[in-house]
């Protein structure tokens, strides 16, 4: 059962206050021209930085975004939905570092901040992962993570968990969809994964698919401003722009993050096959994609206004 939070009845008090004022409006006159907007559901690119060393990494998670009526210096209130996507090549990719593979993904921490860039006041929306239950690593029985031994998170072991150790660790596992189909012209060589160092010839079989978490639903409280366009997307405020004098001025700066620190706006904590992973992103198109800011590297710079979802301001 979902739990009711302050910001979800206050978001329940503007609604209804809206609906009030869209009914006393209609006792004045036939019909003011207001709308309730349909929702929108959109991929955004975030580019990512990787503990293991990878390079940058571009992940496209999904945001929707349902509001109540948008009213020129109104309250209202909007339903958002998020869910993180870790692309079927990116796994591959990290099949190749990880000795024999790994079949599961353990969430150490993982969270999306939905951010209104315009058109609007509002707090910030922190997303989290939907309830994974708690499992052991090995024998995938339910344990309980207040009885973890000393370590570091997702890496030591759980009195719940036999063996005890920091290979058997009580954490939220998340299955990786694959295939063993690495003859020629099967799954795996026909996308790629077949030949020398690939993950099919490492392992023995490669990524089949994408894994996709959804995270938990937020009901957020907005104020609209006076006119104009209410602008929603993933939080870039936190990172910085190159501005050095060189050709990849404009990009954004995504340093190296360390699995000690905690996550970030747009980030995950994950062990992949018992290495610890560390994630952190923003929201960013490709520089030297349409989108871009044509620089000479290929890295991420900031998404423009036209690629956020968009809600037009009504006036009554």
């Amino acid at each position: 059962m979902n739990r009711i939070t302050p910001n979800f009845l206050l978001s329940l008090i503007v609604s209804l206050m809206l609906a009030l004022l869209a009914g006393c409006a209609g006792l004045d006159e036939p019909g003011t021209g207001v709308v309730d907007p349909e929702p929108i559901e959109k991929t955004f690119n975030l580019g990512c930085e990787a503990s293991v060393g990878t390079g940058l990494v571009y992940l496209g998670w999904e945001l929707t975004v349902d509001p109540t009526t948008i009213v020129s210096e109104q309250p209202f209130a909007a339903d958002l939905e998020v869910n993180a996507i870790f692309e079927e090549s990116d796994l591959n990719v990290a099949q190749t570092l990880v000795e024999g593979g790994f079949k599961d993904a353990m969430v150490v921490d993982l969270q999306a901040t939905v951010h209104v860039r315009k058109g609007a006041t509002g707090k910030d929306a922190i997303l989290t992962p939907t309830p994974i239950p708690y499992v052991c690593a090995v024998s995938k029985t339910a344990c309980d993570p207040d009885n973890d031994l000393p370590g570091d998170p997702g890496i030591r072991g759980n009195t719940d968990c036999e063996p005890q150790g920091a290979i058997n660790p009580c954490g939220r596992f998340v299955e990786i969809p694959t295939t063993d189909d690495c003859a020629p012209g099967g799954f795996c060589d026909d996308s790629g994964n077949t030949g020398d160092e690939s993950p099919c010839e490492l392992n023995g079989f490669c990524v089949s698919g994408p894994v996709v978490v959804p995270l938990e639903q937020d009901l957020q409280a907005y104020e609209a401003d006076a006119s104009g366009n209410v602008l929603f997307g993933f939080d870039d405020q936190y990172a910085e722009i190159l501005q050095e004098g060189g050709c990849n001025d404009g990009t954004w700066i995504v340093p190296e993050p360390s699995f000690a620190d905690p996550v970030g706006s747009n980030g995950a904590r994950l062990i992949l096959g018992g290495i610890p992973v560390a994630l952190e992103c923003v929201m960013g198109e490709n520089s030297r994609g349409p989108f871009g800011v044509d620089s000479c590297d290929p890295l991420a710079s900031p998404t423009p206004d036209s690629r956020l979802i968009s809600f037009p301001i009504q006036q009554l």
